[in-house]
C-alpha cells in the first residue's frame, strides 16, 4: 500500500519517474516544474496550437509499461486575474485583514491532450511534480508525487499512478432532491422576488456562461494540509473541475471560473457558521454565512457559488450513514439562500466531488434517480452525475445536460451570464478594500450604517464618510481600505483569438417542427440543432447561437364548449394519486405563478400540482401570453412570440384605429333564457344600467373568442 501526496492508502496502483520531452518526443530532462505566467491581458487568450507554439510543453509519463507523450498548454481561464486569497479572522478590523492576490504569480496549471490518441485529454498541474489526471485509451488515471518523496540526485521524482477508489469505502452523494420538486421551489422564487415575469424572455440562445466560485477551505481541511502547499492543491482540484465544465457532452460553453479563496483559520469565530458531520445542517448554515460574507454582484469578487472543502467524515442525518462525499441544493445556481455546496475532500477524486456538487447547482440530479439515464456510459466510465462517486468519471449523461439546459431555458441560470468583473489593482499584495467594499467597511465601523454616503464617495481615502440615516452622514476620521474602489475605472475591449489546435463547434441544421402542444387556441411548436458539424474536441468552444426555434402553431378557436387548455391538464392529473388518493381537479389561475398548474380538489383544497404548465398554455388574462418552459411569454396579435403588434381599438391588428364605427342601442328584454348576444365583431362594450329595481343586475363575461364574440348572461341576485 501506497500514499500519493493527496490521496492515502492506495493498494491498487503503479509507480511512475515522468520526464519532459522535447516537442519531437525525444527525452529531454527528468526536471518536471514547469509554469506560465498569468498577466492581466492574457487572460481569456486564444492562441492557435501547433508544434511549434512556445507555451506548449511535452510529458512523458509510463502507465503500465506504456509511455504516453502529453501535450499541454496554459489554463488560464480558470483563474481570475483577481482572485483573491483570504485568511477570515471575523474579529478583526477589516484593514488588518490578510487579503492576498496572484501579484503577477507564476502558474503551472495546464490542459491537453495525449499525443496519438483521439478523445484523450488531460489536466496536470506542474508546480511541484505532476498532478491530475489523464484520460486515454478508455481509461482515466490520476496521478501524483508519492507522499513525502522528492527528487533524487538524478531528478528522478516518483510517482503514484491510480484510477481505484481506495479500498473499504462506496462513496455516494448525499443530494436527494428531485428536479420536479427542486423546480417548484425555484420557480416560486422567482415569483416571490417580485420579477415582471410577463416580460422575462427565455434563454433561448447559447452563450458563454461564467460559473464564479468562491473556495472555502475549513479549519479541518487547512489542519490537514498544514505540510502541504494549500493553494497548489485547491487550483490542481480547480484545473481538473474546469475541464469537466469544458468537455461538449455538457452541452453549453461554460468556463469555472474562480474568484475568490478564503481559508477558515478562525473557523469557531463565525458567527452563525456551523461545520461538523452532520450534512443537511451544515450544508444549510454554510449557505447561510455564504450569502452574507459575499460581495455585491458588480464587484470582482463576487461569487455565483460557493463550495465548501472539508475533511469532516460527512453523515447523513442517521450517524451511521457516513459514506457521504457531498450535498448541494438542485438548481441553485442563482438562489441567493441556496448556491452552495459542501464537499468531504480525499484526495484527487474531490475534483469529481466539486464538479458533481456544482452540477447539482446547475440543475442536474443524480443518473437513474427519475431520469432514464444509466450511472455508467457504454464504455464503463461513469457520468459525472452518478451518485456513486468513482475515479473513472469522464463526462456528462444526456439526461444531465438536458436538465442543466432546462435550468437555463427557465431563466434560473441568469446570474451565469455576465462577464466576470476585472478588478482595479489586479496584481496587489495585502489589499483588503478589494473584497469589503466601502459599504462593507461602513457596516464594519457603525454596525447600523447605511453604507457609504455616495455625496463624498470619491473622497473615501482622504476620510470614510458612512451614511447613518437618510439625512445624515458621519465619518470617524478613519480612511477607506487599501484597494477600496473610489470610482469607476476606464476599460477596453479587445478582441479574442482562437483556442489553441481545437476544434471550435459549428451548428448542424434545424430539425423538423416537432408537433403542436395544442390542437387548437394557439400553441407552440419547436425546432431544434444541435452542435454537431463538427462537434468541439480538443477544448473546442461550444457553439454560441440560438439552439431552439419556437412557433405559435393552430391559433384558431377552440370548439365553443371545450375545457380550457389549463382545465385539461387539471383533469389528466385525475388519474394520478395525490396523498395517497384520487381527486377530480378543477382548474385555478394564480396569477403570482401564471406559469404553474394549480388544480383545485372536490373538497375544495388548492394544490399546485405541476411546477411548469404545458408550452402553450395561457398566462395573461387580455392577452395571447403563454407559458413556455414555465415562463409567461409574451405574444403579439400577429401569432408572433416577442412580437410589439397590437390591435387598435377596432380590433385590428396593427390597425390605425378608423375601421370601426360606435353604435349605441338600447335593449328591454333579453330573453328567457337570459342571454343577450352582441355579435361577433363588438369591441370595447359599455353597458349602463338606465332603470331602477330593487334587483341588482350583474354581468359575467364569458369570452368565446378574444376580442371578437361575447356572449353575456344576466344573472339577477341579491
Amino acid at each position: 500500500m501506497v500514499s500519493g501526496r493527496y490521496t492515502k492508502s492506495l493498494s491498487d496502483f503503479h509507480l511512475s519517474i515522468p520526464h519532459k520531452l522535447a516537442a519531437d518526443g525525444k527525452f529531454s530532462t527528468f526536471h518536471l516544474p514547469h509554469f506560465h505566467d498569468h498577466r492581466i491581458e492574457r487572460y481569456k487568450e486564444r492562441r492557435k496550437r501547433s508544434l511549434d507554439d512556445p507555451e506548449m510543453i511535452h510529458y512523458g509519463v509510463d502507465v503500465n509499461g506504456h509511455l504516453y507523450h502529453l501535450e499541454l498548454w496554459p489554463n488560464r481561464e480558470f483563474i481570475h486575474p483577481g482572485l483573491v486569497f483570504e485568511k477570515r479572522d471575523p474579529e478583526a478590523n477589516i484593514k488588518e485583514r490578510i487579503v492576498r492576490s496572484l501579484k503577477g504569480k507564476k502558474l503551472c496549471h495546464y490542459t491537453g491532450k495525449v499525443r496519438g490518441y483521439p478523445n484523450s485529454k488531460a489536466a496536470i498541474s506542474t508546480c511541484d511534480g505532476l498532478a491530475g489526471y489523464i484520460v486515454v485509451e478508455g481509461n482515466k488515471y490520476f496521478i501524483e508525487p508519492v507522499d513525502e518523496h522528492s527528487p533524487n540526485f538524478k531528478g528522478h521524482h516518483l510517482h503514484v499512478v491510480h484510477n481505484k477508489v481506495p479500498k473499504g469505502t462506496q462513496p455516494t452523494c448525499g443530494t436527494k432532491e428531485s428536479w420536479d420538486d427542486a423546480m417548484k421551489k425555484r420557480l416560486r422564487e422567482r415569483a416571490l422576488s417580485g420579477e415582471d415575469i410577463f416580460k422575462e424572455k427565455r434563454e433561448s440562445e447559447n452563450i458563454n456562461r461564467y460559473l464564479e466560485m468562491g473556495i472555502v477551505c475549513d479549519k479541518s481541511f487547512l489542519k490537514y494540509h498544514k505540510q502541504r502547499d494549500v493553494e497548489l492543491y485547491v487550483l490542481t482540484i480547480m484545473n481538473m473541475v474546469a475541464d469537466y465544465y469544458h468537455d461538449s457532452s455538457v452541452g453549453h460553453q461554460m468556463d469555472i471560473v474562480v474568484v475568490r479563496i478564503i481559508y477558515l483559520e478562525k473557523e469557531e469565530k463565525e458567527i452563525d457558521l456551523e461545520i461538523n458531520r452532520d450534512s443537511g445542517k451544515t450544508l444549510k448554515s454554510f449557505c447561510d454565512w455564504a450569502n452574507k460574507i459575499n460581495t455585491p454582484e458588480n464587484t470582482p469578487n463576487h461569487f455565483d457559488m460557493a463550495m465548501l472543502l472539508t475533511r469532516y467524515d460527512l453523515c447523513a442525518q442517521a450517524e451511521e450513514d457516513c459514506d457521504l462525499t457531498g450535498l448541494a441544493f438542485v438548481g441553485g445556481a442563482c438562489s441567493k439562500a441556496e448556491q452552495c455546496g459542501i464537499n468531504e475532500d480525499g484526495g484527487l477524486v474531490l475534483s469529481v466531488i466539486v464538479a458533481h456538487e456544482i452540477g447539482h447547482l446547475m440543475g442536474a440530479e443524480h443518473d437513474e434517480q427519475s431520469t432514464p439515464c444509466p450511472v455508467q456510459d457504454t464504455d464503463g466510465s461513469y457520468f459525472v452525475m452518478s451518485p456513486i462517486v468513482s475515479t473513472y468519471t469522464i463526462r456528462w449523461s444526456s439526461c444531465s445536460r438536458s436538465l442543466i439546459n432546462t435550468l437555463i431555458q427557465n431563466n434560473l441560470a441568469q446570474c451565469l451570464s455576465d462577464i466576470p468583473e476585472s478588478t482595479l489593482y489586479p496584481f496587489t499584495e495585502n489589499m483588503p478594500g478589494v473584497v469589503y467594499d466601502a459599504n462593507e467597511q461602513c457596516k464594519f465601523m457603525l454596525p447600523a450604517s447605511l453604507g457609504v454616503c455616495s455625496a463624498v464617495k470619491e473622497k473615501i481615502c482622504e476620510n470614510l464618510i458612512c451614511k447613518v440615516n437618510k439625512k445624515e452622514c458621519i465619518g470617524k476620521n478613519d480612511v477607506a481600505a487599501d484597494g477600496t474602489k473610489c470610482a469607476e475605472n476606464k476599460k477596453k475591449c479587445i478582441e479574442m483569438g482562437a483556442r489553441p489546435e481545437a476544434v471550435n463547434g459549428g451548428w448542424g441544421d434545424f430539425g423538423a417542427w416537432s408537433e403542436c402542444t395544442r390542437s387548437c387556441g394557439g400553441g407552440i411548436s419547436s425546432s431544434e440543432r444541435e452542435c454537431n458539424n463538427p462537434v468541439p474536441s480538443n477544448r473546442g468552444r461550444f457553439c454560441i447561437g440560438e439552439r431552439r426555434k419556437l412557433k405559435i402553431c393552430n391559433p384558431g378557436p377552440c370548439p365553443e364548449n371545450a375545457p380550457t387548455f389549463r382545465q385539461q391538464q387539471c383533469t389528466e392529473q385525475n388519474s394520478k394519486p395525490w396523498n395517497e388518493a384520487y381527486h377530480s381537479w378543477t382548474a385555478s389561475f394564480q396569477e403570482k405563478e401564471p406559469c404553474a398548474l394549480y388544480c383545485v380538489s372536490e373538497e375544495h383544497v388548492l394544490s399546485k400540482l405541476e411546477a411548469a404548465a404545458k408550452d402553450g398554455t395561457p398566462c395573461k388574462h387580455g392577452t395571447r401570453n403563454m407559458c413556455i418552459s414555465g415562463v409567461c411569454r409574451v405574444v403579439g396579435c400577429d401569432n408572433v412570440l416577442e412580437s410589439e403588434s397590437v390591435e387598435d381599438r377596432c380590433g385590428v391588428c396593427n390597425g390605425d384605429g378608423t375601421q370601426c364605427k360606435i353604435v349605441e342601442e338600447t335593449y328591454k328584454d333579453v330573453g328567457q333564457d337570459g342571454k343577450l348576444v352582441l355579435g361577433a365583431n363588438v369591441e370595447h362594450v359599455k353597458i349602463k344600467e338606465v332603470s331602477d329595481q330593487d334587483m341588482w343586475n350583474v354581468l359575467r363575461i364569458i369570452p368565446r373568442r378574444v376580442l371578437k364574440e361575447f356572449c353575456w348572461k344576466m344573472i339577477n341576485v341579491k
